[in-house]
């Protein structure tokens, strides 16, 4: 014989509800027979109200706990603390204990792909942080979450970098960047695939830009969101100084 489901084997609220109703109506009905039969009637109505009044409460007490507790989850979900989860009873089960159990699996497949995709960005950040310092080819790296951008032996020379990493902010304060800041952030947030073009690049503390056409290219997690960019540059002529 086949099993039935687990949350049509566990129906304890809905039992202590139909129970409820019954002492309820139970003890309208008593009501109306009370004058005929006294003060022992009266006493049975008065136990099955109070009995009714009582599961209700139960019931009604169930549902609020697990409605505060589930939008707490909710809360720490949307922040991206995967690290969550509703404990269940151990010797109590009805349908709010299912669902609990339910959502607590889903947490935690939740958080097993959190850890799975960070892992993934990890390895692609080793694998093109490798890409980048041996290569003889001009690039560098842009980080989305750091916002930086770390440039490789290559690409220093061309830019005559002082440093390796440069914060973007620094870059978006220097207006020659303008047009080269607007399209790597437009390249990672909404177009996600490749771009090349020309522009200028000018570094903090650099009294000029130089024209650099570069190609952009985003990698793409499973969620469609770009954590990681490498842009590859080529210069053209001599640097132009500011006016």
């Amino acid at each position: 014989m086949k099993k039935l489901p687990e949350h049509l084997r566990h129906r304890t609220l809905t039992v202590l509800f139909l129970a409820a109703l019954v002492s309820l109506v139970a003890t309208v009905a008593l009501e109306e027979w009370m004058p005929a039969h006294g003060p022992v009637m009266r006493t049975v109505s008065l136990l099955l109200f109070v009995e009714g009044i009582l599961l209700l409460w139960f019931i009604a007490w169930r549902l609020a706990r697990f409605r505060g507790r589930f939008f707490t989850l909710l809360r720490r979900l949307v922040a991206g603390d995967y690290d969550v989860g509703l404990p269940v009873p151990a010797r109590w089960r009805d349908e709010v204990s299912i669902l609990e159990s339910l959502i607590g699996k889903l947490a935690e497949q939740l958080r097993t792909y959190d850890e799975l995709r960070t892992r993934r960005i990890r390895q692609l950040r080793m694998t093109l942080d490798l890409i980048v310092e041996h290569t003889e080819e001009p690039m560098m790296l842009f980080d989305v979450e750091k916002g930086t951008l770390e440039f490789n032996a290559a690409m220093v020379g061309i830019l005559d970098a002082a440093k390796q990493t440069v914060p973007l902010s620094a870059l978006r304060n220097l207006e020659p960047n303008k047009p080269f800041v607007e399209m790597l952030l437009r390249t990672v947030e909404d177009e996600k695939s490749p771009w090349e073009g020309r522009v200028a690049i000018q570094l903090p503390a650099q009294d000029g830009c130089r024209e650099t056409h570069v190609r952009i290219i985003p990698f793409k997690d499973k969620n469609e969101s770009v954590p990681l960019a490498v842009v590859f540059g080529k210069s053209f002529g001599e640097r132009t100084e500011n006016q």
